[in-house]
């Protein structure tokens, strides 16, 4: 068991790596689904081959979301927000129901589990044939 408690101190005092794209995960309903309309995020954290998360921002975190039906190329707009803490969060909304893919790039590498596939139901708030605009202005 010493062996384990050595190995383990080692690893704590090891230089926090570069980025391992493979490592790096993206969690929050974002890569979940949603409505149609409204705007999701999710949140990427960036580690390195340990595992660990790397204590500073500054990567180059690249998203393409696109519908997984109907033939359309139809590629959605994504905002990154850098926290310059390992951390990112990605917000964006689609504008029809359906499935979609949203793919997650690290570094050009895309990250664990990426691409995501989602399903965006119906939009959220908006009475059948109401409103020209599929986006909810939170306003009730």
């Amino acid at each position: 068991q010493e062996e384990d408690d050595e190995e383990t101190e080692e690893e704590a005092n090891k230089p926090i790596g570069p980025v391992d794209p493979a490592k790096c995960t993206a969690s929050g309903t974002g890569v979940g689904g949603g409505a149609a309309g409204s705007a999701v995020s999710f949140v990427v954290v960036t580690k390195d081959c340990d595992g660990r998360r790397l204590p500073h921002g500054g990567l180059e975190i690249k998203v393409r979301i696109r519908a997984a039906t109907g033939g359309e190329e139809q590629q959605q707009e994504a905002l990154v927000k850098d926290h310059g803490d390992g951390t990112y969060t990605v917000t964006y909304a689609v504008s029809k129901r359906g499935d979609y893919t949203v793919s997650v790039e690290c570094s050009g590498q895309p990250i664990s589990g990426s691409p995501f596939p989602v399903f965006f139901s119906g939009s959220g708030g908006i009475p059948a044939g109401g409103g020209t605009s599929g986006f909810v202005n939170g306003v009730s």
